[in-house]
């Protein structure tokens, strides 16, 4: 228990922070909140790292005699970007031939379609699970890659037909190039 004679010699305003601290921490949080948002644009434009896709677009193609596969890029960056590979040889895998327009532009929300030839080495070493395409893209500081994950397809019974569970697109390919040799 205090008397009042103590609490009127007590500082009201002891502890408390001064106008210039208070004044610096809420230009501090403006600012980090503004940092934020100017990362978030960032991002959203594909400054950094090119903001690409899959697209699900008509002349999507696929085939296992030889084994091709359409990859179809989307840009979904507010910039342009170039395009200057896509594809590669994996387990089991091996890129033959890639046919498109490489190196090539493609502006914001618009695609790019290249058709990857691959030979299928060895059924078993095809990865079961995912495996995305790399697209290297150039940048203004260097060249840099990123990934697309084409859909998973559908398997294929003895007589061809899509039933059963689905596969990823490379386990696909493999599975009907080694199913119906040429």
């Amino acid at each position: 228990m205090l008397t009042d004679e103590v609490w009127r010699q007590l500082d009201p305003y002891a502890g408390r922070l001064s106008r210039r601290t208070v004044r610096r921490i809420r230009w501090a949080a403006a600012a980090i909140v503004l940092l934020a948002a100017i990362g978030e644009l960032a991002w959203y434009a594909g400054v950094l790292v090119p903001r690409v896709s899959w697209s699900d677009a008509p002349g999507y193609e696929f085939g296992w005699s030889p084994a091709h596969h359409s990859v179809v890029v989307h840009n979904d960056g507010l910039l342009p970007i170039r395009v200057l590979g896509v594809g590669r040889s994996g387990p089991g895998l091996r890129l033959d031939r890639v046919d498109g327009t490489l190196p090539s532009t493609v502006d914001p929300g618009s695609q790019l379609s290249v058709m990857l030839t691959y030979a299928v080495t060895d059924c078993a070493a095809v990865p079961t699970e995912p495996w995305p395409v790399p697209v290297v893209v150039e940048r203004s500081w260097g060249v840099q890659t990123v990934y697309v994950t084409p859909p998973d397809e559908p398997a294929m019974d003895a007589e061809g037909m899509s039933r059963g569970p689905r596969l990823e697109w490379q386990h696909w390919l493999a599975d009907a190039a080694c199913r119906y040799p040429t």
